[in-house]
Parts: C-alpha cells; sequence; structure tokens
C-alpha cells in the first residue's frame, strides 16, 4: 500500500510539472506569434452555477482566409474572483476589434495576450513537491 502512494504521488507531481512546464513553454512560444485583427463574439461572466464563476469568452479571426473561433485570454489563469473576472472582461467587450495571436504552425491555437506569466510556477511547484515527497518517502522505507 505504500508504495503504491508513493507511486501515485510521483505520478501527480509529474503530471503537475510537465503542465506547469508546458505552460511557460506555450507562453514564451507566444511571444513570436504573427498578430491579426479579430473580433469579440462573446464576453461575459457566467455564474449560473452557484459554486463557481468562469468568464466565457469567445472570439473570431482569420488567417489564409480560414476563419477560427478562440478562447484564450492567456497562457495564464487569472483570480476567480467576481470583480477580477469582470475587470478582466471588460478589456474586452461583445463586437470590439482585438488583436489576436496565433501560432503559425497551428492557426486555431491563439491567445489574446501573449507571453510567459508567472501562473505555471504553481503547478510546476506543486509538482517538484509532491515528486520531493515521494523520493524522500521511498529513502525512508529502504
Amino acid at each position: 500500500m505504500t508504495w503504491l502512494f508513493i507511486i501515485a504521488l510521483a505520478l501527480f507531481g509529474a503530471l503537475f510539472l510537465w503542465i506547469g512546464l508546458r505552460l511557460r513553454e506555450h507562453g514564451s512560444a507566444s511571444e513570436l506569434w504573427p498578430s491579426t485583427i479579430g473580433r469579440m463574439l462573446e464576453s461575459r461572466l457566467d455564474d449560473s452555477d452557484s459554486d463557481s464563476l468562469s468568464a466565457k469568452l469567445r472570439y473570431e479571426y482569420t488567417v489564409n482566409g480560414h476563419k477560427h473561433i478562440g478562447w484564450r485570454i492567456a497562457f495564464a489563469g487569472y483570480s476567480p474572483t467576481r470583480r477580477s473576472i469582470q475587470e478582466m472582461l471588460a478589456e474586452y467587450p461583445p463586437q470590439a476589434e482585438v488583436p489576436v495571436y496565433y501560432d503559425p504552425a497551428d492557426p486555431a491555437r491563439s491567445t489574446l495576450k501573449t507571453g510567459a506569466h508567472r501562473d505555471w510556477l504553481l503547478p510546476a511547484g506543486l509538482g517538484a513537491a509532491f515528486l520531493g515527497v515521494a523520493v524522500w518517502l521511498s529513502t525512508r522505507l529502504t
């Protein structure tokens, strides 16, 4: 049972570390992406679920004659408070024209803000901590 727990802890740690590093990688890569002008289709606070708040955001943009629909603001999260979501959404009112940054290798992947934000640190840090605890526990058992 103990080894099973250690293995699970190590797997969760590796997963969180991978997620954090991928967020950082995508955010950094997005700084080099070209941009086009897009149009906001939807920008609203969804509080239909009494347990959570979320931003509902969609925009359309065209690359090489093909229309795409995007939903990502940045490769980062945001504070899940009503006020912070409303402030973020105020930057993107419905029907507004906005710069959209897209991946030239996959134009369907897009974002409204580029760069690697600090949000990658939380999953990466948790992953490293889980891995560290798994290693420490495994040395205590041998």
